[in-house]
């Protein structure tokens, strides 16, 4: 998909173009920005890999096979399976902690794809990142289906 969007982003959009965004100044309401094609692609690639890494540890958090998930005889009740044995408050509790630490790495993967797409492509560029997540959704649907 990166090849591609790169391809896209070379040959398909200009080399350079303005873009408007928000002014510093009280007095102008927009100022201009020079965005290259190769930013949009930063941007879309940013959120590609943004998604991968979503994905991957939202696997990692849900799957049976990875620690979070599975049950270790020999350890401690530290994981969800152990947990629900000894009753539902502390399924329930534990679950919850597992849920707020399972969102840890998507806020950052998001902050920082929208941090380099307002850098370099300004609301354009969030919304490239934000395609370039989008993109993988479909995938990862079908294959949860």
């Amino acid at each position: 998909m990166t090849p591609i969007s790169f391809a896209v982003a070379y040959y398909f959009l200009p080399p350079t173009f303005d873009i408007a965004v928000p002014s510093h100044d009280p007095t102008k309401d927009f100022d201009t920005k020079i965005v290259k094609n190769w930013y949009l692609f930063v941007c879309v690639a940013a959120g590609l890999w943004g998604g991968l890494a979503i994905g991957l540890q939202t696997e990692f958090f849900t799957s049976n096979r990875y620690k979070p998930v599975q049950a270790r005889h020999r350890r401690r009740a530290r994981d969800v399976a152990d947990a629900c044995r000894t009753g539902p408050a502390t399924d329930i509790i534990f679950g919850l902690a597992l849920g707020y630490k399972s969102t840890i790495i998507p806020c950052f993967v998001i902050a920082i794809c929208i941090y380099v797409g307002n850098t370099l492509g300004g609301m354009l560029g969030i919304a490239c990142a934000a395609l370039g997540m989008l993109s993988t959704l479909s995938t990862g649907l079908a294959i949860d289906a």
